[in-house]
């Protein structure tokens, strides 16, 4: 129900990006737009339905299934029409117990087809309650962070079935155990414990299943609830931890028996047919060490030796299966199988270098970063972009929010870098580097016809990643707060409201925009706020003078300079501008455009790559089975065929079925792609929008979007620091300010965003909290934007 409500109430508020660059608010009049708009509500309410069919019907299966007589009889019904020489008995658990999860991404990705199809963008007078629940902080502290109601609920959803299950399973042996005679020399609590070990491992298989759904960054199941790689990770985190709690029990348990029956050495056997236990000891140890090097403290000062620890996950992942078996893995391979598959997409995604278009350092020392964008890239203006440099590490990706919107017009993508930790020094200093062999005018701008690119470090970009629609639209009035860099996400907001607002103009009725934008942006220093300079609203929105859209800016300076602070550019400390050859290169070379082959890319290709791996994995799988697991299978064994090779044919056919068969699609995928972006390049050659002549000085103010120094002397539009309030020496106080903004925003829904530093996060819900339990009918939703593991 929750899952209905939440996609519905989406369907009045989301815009397509196509759309809205053509003509965001057209209305529907025509008899044929009519018809379309009713068959695709049509079509999408029976998608909808059967969503939520099968979420009901894989929660009520393994809410059956620990129940003996029902869920034996569910599996036998369904494994025995499907048993064959080609699957052998495996196919029944496979369809029944990862057939859903592997549906549920099919139809999550239909979905999300059929609602990029929109004529009017509206938003409803009041946010739902169940929408609510996921935007009201109930828990703020330092280990689990920020816990919204919706948080709890799911929370408690997969305690209940955890406990459930393992219960269920548990009392009708631990029954059987009391009321029957233990073998001579056999005591019962050693039967009990045994048994409880064994259930956990039962019950281990459902923390399974649903570990990998929220970490597979394009995850269809988390794009259709719009629940982002970046706030999906906490509920991995969470389920990480039950799932290795079970591990380490059902471990624990084994150990001490067999150390109590003097029988330790137990823990190397690796028997021909059966439980491994070599193997799921091993799978212990990895699972263990992931544990340990995800502790928050670890994480935060250690963080590449919990990325690099967390690679273990192949070795866990592989070694369970060696441990159960086959069949015993499809309880929880669906999931799974669904993380390989995105993780191959992300490969052919990540493995294409680019070059980025421009690249410069602002004063403040923020790097930007501008990428072109193939014809095929769409993403939100609350998404962000992996970025990795071989030549720094070939292991380190590095997320950034992507600061430009999709509405700008332009074929490229913006990030800004605050250098911080040793990667981002190391970029700096080689952007640097770079320029100290080559000619830079006082503008800091290198002629467009300079050729080689003074900065050539290669790169990759993998994404774009975040929310699938724009949730912030349907909020009235937003209140934005940063923390340092933080201000990024932000940016790309305001610009993608300013062109919205420019879109809308004077005539739309019924079509509702954000009017009243709050940005508070804390920073230590003044020089800091140069990258504020970067957005000029009356350069993209010029009537903002006479609309009804309101942006107020507040600027917190913690650790003001002594100089007062100083708007103008000097000639000594110049932005230092580095225009790559992807921008100005001859018709000849070709530009490296972001691939648009990802798994946020277009929904039915995505699709065709994920059935296609799975028919190939099942078309392997089979051929295995029956060309050399029954042909020389041993006839005397209980199982046909020694288990280890059984799982080794099992890898070996996801690995050609996702790499080979899935690898055919991604191929043309890739190609029809390329062709796309041949096409646009002509398209602009022809135009001669890559090969713009003007004056270095031009060139300059084109570049830095109106941040240089005014040489003529001219009025130029105002930026979003000229019209900022600046505060120095002093911090917001959250509580002070949600009491002014309730009595200004009376009865109003707010949005509340916030990006920055982990206590910025903490404080700023912590005071939307306090505001819950007030007597008013003004409610602010809190929302984080920012992004950490």
């Amino acid at each position: 129900m929750a899952t209905t409500m939440i996609l519905k109430e989406e369907e009045n508020i989301t815009l397509s990006e196509e759309e809205a660059q053509k003509n965001p608010f057209e209305s529907v009049t025509t008899p044929h737009h009519v018809l379309t708009l009713l068959l695709m509500k049509l079509l999408k309410r029976v998608v909808l339905v059967l969503i939520c069919a099968t979420v009901l019907f894989y929660i009520v299966l393994w809410l059956l299934t620990p129940i003996t007589r029902i869920g034996s009889r569910l599996e036998t019904i369904v494994t025995d029409p499907l048993s064959s020489h080609f699957l052998s008995n495996i196919s029944g658990t496979y369809l029944l117990y990862s057939g859903p999860v592997l549906v549920l991404s099919l139809l999550g990705l239909l979905f999300l087809e059929l609602n990029k199809k929109k004529f009017r963008a509206q938003r409803s007078p009041r946010i739902s309650s169940w929408r609510c629940l996921s935007t009201q902080p109930v828990f703020v502290n330092k280990l689990m962070g920020v816990v919204t109601s919706m948080d709890v609920v799911v929370i408690l959803m997969v305690l209940f079935a955890v406990v459930w299950i393992f219960v269920q399973f548990y009392l009708p042996q631990a029954h059987k155990i009391d009321t029957s005679t233990p073998p001579p020399g056999t005591k019962k609590w050693i039967l009990k414990l045994a048994q409880a070990a064994i259930m956990l491992g039962r019950t281990l298989a459902f923390s399974i299943a649903l570990l990998f759904i929220p970490v597979s960054r394009s995850s269809p199941i988390m794009r259709i609830l719009d629940v982002p790689f970046e706030h999906a990770v906490k509920y991995h985190k969470w389920l990480g931890h039950i799932t290795l709690t079970i591990v380490f029990a059902h471990s624990v348990i084994f150990i001490t028996i067999f150390s109590y029956e003097d029988n330790i050495a137990h823990l190397v056997s690796w028997r021909a047919t059966g439980i491994a236990v070599l193997a799921g000891f091993i799978a212990t140890v990895s699972g263990m060490i992931m544990w340990i090097t995800s502790a928050h403290y670890i994480r935060v000062r250690f963080f590449d030796l919990f990325y690099r620890a967390h690679h273990l996950y192949l070795v866990f992942v592989v070694f369970f299966v060696f441990h159960v078996g086959v069949q015993t893995a499809g309880y929880a391979m669906g999931s799974i199988i669904l993380f390989f598959i995105d993780r191959y997409m992300r490969f052919w995604q990540s493995r294409r270098l680019l070059t980025a278009s421009s690249v410069r350092i602002l004063h403040d020392n923020i790097v930007e970063l501008k990428f072109l964008k193939s014809a095929g890239l769409k993403y939100t203006s609350l998404s962000f972009i992996y970025i990795n440099l071989p030549q720094i590490s070939y292991l380190q990706w590095h997320p950034f929010s992507i600061a430009s919107s999709p509405l700008d017009g332009t074929q490229e993508v913006t990030v800004y870098i605050k250098p911080l930790g040793t990667w981002t020094q190391s970029l700096k200093e080689s952007i640097q580097s770079s320029t100290n062999h080559h000619d830079i005018t006082k503008l800091g701008v290198m002629d467009r016809g300079s050729a080689p690119c003074p900065f050539s470090m290669a790169l990759s970009a993998e994404g774009p990643y975040g929310h699938e629609t724009n949730f912030f639209l349907r909020y009235e009035t937003l209140v934005l707060i940063a923390g340092g860099i933080g201000i990024t996400p932000f940016m790309a907001i305001l610009q993608d409201l300013l062109h919205r607002h420019q879109s809308l103009g004077q005539g739309a009725a019924g079509v509702l925009l954000p009017s009243t934008v709050e940005l508070v942006w804390c920073v230590r220093r003044t020089q800091d706020l140069d990258i504020l300079k970067q957005i000029c609203p009356a350069a993209i929105f010029q009537g903002i003078t006479n609309s009804n859209l309101k942006i107020v800016v507040k600027v917190y300076v913690t650790q003001p300079s002594l100089e007062s602070l100083n708007l103008q550019v000097v000639e000594d400390t110049p932005n230092l501008m580095i225009n790559t050859s992807a921008i100005a290169q001859p018709a000849n070379q070709s530009l490296r455009y972001i691939s648009p082959v990802a798994g946020t890319g277009n929904n039915m290709w995505v699709a065709a790559v994920i059935i296609s791996s799975l028919i190939g994995f099942v078309l392997m799988l089979g051929i295995f089975q029956t060309c050399v697991i029954d042909r020389y299978g041993h006839p005397t064994l209980e199982h046909p065929y020694l288990q280890w090779k059984q799982v080794v044919f099992f890898f070996l056919s996801m690995i050609m079925g996702i790499g080979g068969f899935g690898g055919v699609v991604m191929f043309a995928w890739r190609t029809l792609s390329n062709n796309a972006n041949q096409d646009l390049k002509e398209q602009n050659l022809s135009t001669g929008s890559l090969n713009i002549k003007t004056s270095k000085l031009e060139k300059g103010l084109q570049e830095s979007h109106l941040s240089m120094i005014d040489v003529e002397g001219n009025n130029m539009p105002s930026s979003l620091l000229d019209q900022a309030t600046i505060k120095e020496g002093e911090r917001p106080n959250f509580s002070e300010f949600f009491d002014n903004a309730e009595e200004v925003y009376v009865d109003a829904d707010v949005g509340v965003l916030v990006s920055g530093p982990e206590g910025l996060l903490h404080s700023v819900a912590v005071a939307c909290r306090n505001q819950i339990f007030k007597s008013s009918n003004t409610k602010f939703h809190y929302h984080s934007v920012s992004f950490s593991l």
